[in-house]
């Protein structure tokens, strides 16, 4: 994220300069060139909301490159009070995590639903999993599998953290060979 930021950042700048020299062509052919490089995805999920939409299409698109099944019944509230961008944090956090741990496993698949039931907005994340879940002591979650646990691990905390700000929670619990998030979170009207 923060070389991503120091790009956008320099083009910014780049775009800044030719605008206020004047240069609306020269500026125009750079946004063309810049925008080339950055495909956009194809979006094909229908959340109810652009940013739950892209992050669902993009990790569908993730799952079945790496020969997960993925099933969705996911859908964005249609009321009450709650940023997009939170509820798109969870959802790709809860994604990349099943992504990671369905594609070591036999029998992959992902599975994702949402509802809300009164002011309570439920994200569920269910998927395959080899092996026996292990939760740190201290925090209750699995630690990160990554070799580089200074940058990596944050992913669970961050659900958390946003839940709390909904007065909710998140739980992390194994059936089988399945493991099943879970995000509550207390949307007021």
């Amino acid at each position: 994220i923060r070389g991503i930021r120091h790009d956008v950042n320099s083009h910014i700048m780049i775009l800044g300069n030719l605008l206020d020299k004047g240069k609306d062509e020269e500026a125009k052919s750079y946004l063309n060139e810049w925008q080339n490089g950055f495909p956009m995805p194809e979006i094909t999920a229908k959340t109810g909301n652009p940013v739950t939409d892209i992050v669902l299409s993009e990790k569908k698109r993730e799952a079945e490159e790496a020969s997960i099944v993925f099933s969705d019944d996911f859908h964005y509230p249609a009321c009450g009070k709650v940023e997009s961008i939170d509820i798109g944090v969870i959802l790709n956090n809860a994604l990349a995590n099943a992504i990671r741990a369905a594609s070591n496993s036999e029998n992959r698949t992902i599975e994702v639903r949402s509802w809300k039931n009164n002011n309570a907005f439920l994200i569920q994340v269910k998927n395959s999993f080899s092996g026996e879940l292990s939760l740190n002591t201290e925090t209750g979650y699995p630690d990160t599998s990554k070799s580089d646990r200074e940058s990596h691990g944050y992913g669970l905390m961050n659900m958390k953290r946003i839940t709390e700000k909904y007065y909710g929670t998140i739980r992390l619990e194994q059936d089988g060979d399945m493991v099943i998030f879970t995000s509550m979170m207390m949307i007021p009207e």
